[in-house]
């Protein structure tokens, strides 16, 4: 059988068709006796019995084969390993990574412990194509249904035993969301909220919070501006802009007869 369906390239592979199967937990629960699914690179089959555990883990699947039915009406396609005297299924182990930090941008009061992912590495046991146990370390290999892959290791380099199989990020957003849920134990510490100024509380002039348009029957008071000692004067009614003093003190100063665009200047001559 061909690698992949559609770059014949790549050479072909050693396919085991054979009376026990293996499925994936998640589609094995999913099965409804009585209904008519498609193997995956063999055809369709018709489930006749489930067998599941008190907590509804599939334990035994039992299937006719049917394969003079229509691929095109069965709406489950199901991935499948056979295994015989001479290949089986490979042990393996399906490793992801998350990202190293909970959040997008590092904040300027942000504390590196309190925004570090608590867990990084994820790795799920499975059993795949007897193919795999075959390639070098360094392999690219598309598990159906799965995505891209990496051989990190082949068995003998394992501690376990297992192939260990890296994920490769396709850049998909649904792949690429961060795994981390945050569970609410860690304490969150308390952030800073600047309060607005009510209308005629003493603060800086150039306090936005003066601005405010909003009045209350019961005002809370306001913590001192740094601004105070200064004797800054406060405008007299809340508008955008604000009242100041005269630079040049109350004397009035002479007005120009003729206001232009030009200045009068003497003569250098």
């Amino acid at each position: 059988m061909l690698k992949h369906k559609k770059n014949p390239e790549l050479g072909t592979k050693h396919t085991v068709f054979s009376s026990q199967l293996f499925v994936d937990q998640a589609d094995a629960a999913e099965f409804v006796v009585g209904e008519e699914l498609t193997l995956m690179d063999w055809g369709n089959a018709i489930v006749k019995a489930v067998e599941r555990t008190s907590e509804g883990v599939v334990t035994d699947v039992q299937m006719r084969l049917h394969l003079e039915g229509d691929v095109k009406s069965t709406q489950k396609k199901i991935t499948w390993l056979g295994q015989s005297p001479d290949m089986h299924p490979v042990e393996a182990l399906l490793v992801d990574y998350d990202y190293l930090i909970t959040k997008k941008k590092i904040e300027e009061n942000d504390e590196l412990e309190d925004i570090l992912t608590p867990t990084t590495e994820y790795t799920d046991p499975a059993m795949v194509d007897a193919n795999v146990g075959r390639l070098p370390q360094g392999s690219i290999i598309q598990l159906e249904r799965r995505g891209y892959y990496i051989v990190d290791k082949v068995a003998s380099q394992s501690e376990l035993g297992l192939v260990t199989l890296v994920r490769i990020p396709d850049g998909k957003a649904t792949n690429m969301a961060s795994k981390h849920k945050d569970d609410g134990s860690a304490e969150a510490k308390p952030k800073v909220k600047k309060t607005a100024a009510a209308p005629g509380a003493k603060g800086s002039p150039w306090d936005k919070g003066n601005a405010s348009k909003t009045s209350s029957s019961k005002q809370q008071q306001q913590p001192k501006s740094a601004d105070e000692p200064l004797g800054l004067p406060h405008p007299k009614e809340v508008v955008d802009m604000y009242e100041t003093g005269r630079v040049y003190g109350d004397v009035d100063l002479d007005q120009p007869k003729d206001v232009t665009s030009m200045y009068a200047t003497k003569s250098i001559y």
